[in-house]
C-alpha cells in the first residue's frame, strides 16, 4: 500500500502474512529483504534460537496484544523513513507593552515585553504580528553569532534582558527587553519566538514554518 505525508508518499510492501509465532523463516525473509521488520498480534517468536537470529539479522520483531499499539508503531516505522527538513516550530509569545528608541536614528527598537505563552529564547528567530499580519523585518537582521534572514519576517534578537541583565531565556509570566533590529514596534504588538528543528513531516505541527525545502532552497542561513 501507499502512505500519503503531505509533501511524500512511502510505498509499503507487505513481504508475508501468516498466524502463528514468529519463525525462522519469516525472520530470513525479512532480513534478505533489507531487515525490514515483523509485526505480530499476540504472538511472538517461536524460540531463543530465532530470537537470537533476529537480533543478529538485524530485524526488529514488535509483538503487542493491543492492536491500537502496533498501527502506532508502524507509523513510528514510516516516519523514521521520511527523510527530514528543516522547520522553525513556534515556542514562545509576548505582548508588547511599551517601545524604547535606543537611538536618534531609530532603526533600533527595545520592546518592553510580557512573554504570554512558552518561552523567549535569546538565540531564537522572532516575527512580529500586528493585527493578524506579519510586520516586515529589515533583509539583514543579524545577530550576534552573525546570522542574518533572508526573508522579510522573520529576524534574530540583539538582546534579551531582565532587569538590565542579559539572560538567555524568559518563561510565561515574566516580563523583559527584547531588542529587534525593527524600527516601529508599537505597543500591542505580538512577538512569536521560534527555534530552528529538523522533523519528518509526520512529526510536523501546524504552527511549523517550513524553512528548507527538498529543493535545498532555505529562508534563513546558518
Amino acid at each position: 500500500g501507499e502512505a500519503a505525508t503531505g509533501l511524500s508518499t512511502l510505498r509499503i510492501a507487505v513481504l508475508h502474512r501468516g498466524v502463528g509465532p514468529v519463525s525462522r523463516t519469516d525472520i530470513e525473509r525479512c532480513a534478505m529483504a533489507g531487515g525490514a521488520p515483523i509485526l505480530c498480534f499476540d504472538v511472538g517468536v517461536e524460540g531463543a534460537a530465532e530470537k537470537r537470529l533476529a537480533r543478529d539479522k538485524g530485524v526488529e520483531v514488535v509483538s503487542d496484544k493491543v492492536i491500537y499499539r502496533l498501527g502506532d508503531r508502524l507509523g513510528g516505522l514510516l516516519d523514521e523513513n521520511l527523510p527530514k527538513r528543516r522547520v522553525l516550530e513556534v515556542v514562545g509569545t509576548a505582548s508588547v507593552e511599551k517601545v524604547f528608541q535606543l537611538n536618534t536614528r531609530g532603526k533600533s527598537t527595545a520592546a518592553g515585553c510580557r512573554v504570554s505563552s512558552g518561552a523567549l529564547l535569546a538565540d531564537g528567530w522572532f516575527r512580529v504580528m500586528r493585527d493578524g499580519q506579519e510586520v516586515p523585518m529589515p533583509r539583514r537582521a543579524g545577530g550576534p553569532d552573525g546570522t542574518e534572514a533572508l526573508t522579510t519576517t522573520f529576524g534574530k534578537a540583539t538582546s534579551l534582558r531582565v532587569h538590565k541583565e542579559t539572560v538567555s531565556r524568559v518563561n510565561s509570566g515574566g516580563e523583559c527587553g527584547l531588542v529587534l533590529a525593527l524600527a516601529g514596534v508599537q505597543p500591542g504588538d505580538v512577538i512569536e519566538c521560534f527555534r530552528l528543528a529538523e522533523k519528518t513531516e509526520l512529526a510536523a505541527l501546524p504552527g511549523d514554518v517550513l524553512v528548507e525545502a527538498r529543493s535545498g532552497n532555505s529562508l534563513l542561513a546558518a
